[in-house]
């Protein structure tokens, strides 16, 4: 009976150790995850500053599947982030940072400024990016050059609880600029401020509540008022 007992006890014991390393396999999967969001690809480094089990783990899992000893589960999960399983000698992490970057400096030559949204719709990855640089730099973990690259374009460090508002003539300073860079005002709506101040103006426009002088204001700049599809396309970027 004793002995039973200790069978028992041991058969329960490899069950919960089981269960533990599952659970611990998942939430480096959703770190994978995370860093895809971040970044735009799997390719962790094996020592990767800001969480280094996760650049560990990584390499493991590509040791697994050349030994074929992956779960087939595991293997289809990490399939569907397009994970890379013999990663080439050049690694592209700095290339990725360096392209949010220059995507984040295009966002500012559009809007004027970097306060990417979080949910941003045109490119969410470009909006988790900017939230974590600046937890990165809460946490005091990103490159003095990093800082320097966005300082350059007056990178807000810490976000604003309440938004500037704006003048009326400063958004419509906004809008010229948009107009400069694609050629028309067809302002994404959820694309940040000057996309809502947009819709605004075609509200009042539409109620008949847009003063006369804004109106003509407007009108100076073919301003759309009935866009057939607004939402449908980002338009393209005139030379």
């Amino acid at each position: 009976m004793e002995t039973f007992n200790v069978f028992k006890k041991k058969k329960n014991s490899n069950s919960y150790t089981k269960k533990n390393q599952n659970c611990g396999w998942n939430d480096k999967y959703e770190s994978l995850n995370i860093f895809i969001e971040i970044f735009g690809h799997p390719n962790v480094p094996q020592r990767y500053e800001y969480n280094r089990k996760l650049g560990a783990w990584v390499g493991k899992q590509r040791v697994y599947f050349k030994k074929q000893k992956m779960q087939e589960g595991r293997k289809i999960l990490l399939k569907i982030l397009n994970f890379n399983w013999a990663p080439g000698k050049i690694f592209t992490f700095d290339t990725a940072w360096n392209l949010r970057y220059e995507e984040l400096r295009y966002f500012r030559e559009i809007y004027g400024h970097c306060n990417v949204p979080c949910k941003y719709d045109q490119n969410k990855e470009l909006g988790y990016w900017v939230k974590n640089q600046r937890q990165f730099f809460r946490k005091g973990i990103i490159e003095a050059s990093r800082i320097n690259c966005l300082d350059n374009l007056s990178f807000e460090w810490k976000r604003k609880e309440t938004p500037v508002t704006l003048s009326w003539e400063d958004r419509f300073h906004e809008l010229l600029t948009f107009i400069h860079n694609f050629g028309n005002s067809l302002v994404p709506q959820r694309s940040g401020a000057l996309g809502k101040w947009v819709q605004k103006q075609r509200d009042l426009y539409r109620k008949r509540k847009l003063k006369h002088f804004r109106l003509e204001r407007l009108k100076t700049v073919y301003f759309e008022w009935e866009p057939k599809n607004i939402y449908a396309k980002w338009p393209i970027r005139f030379g």
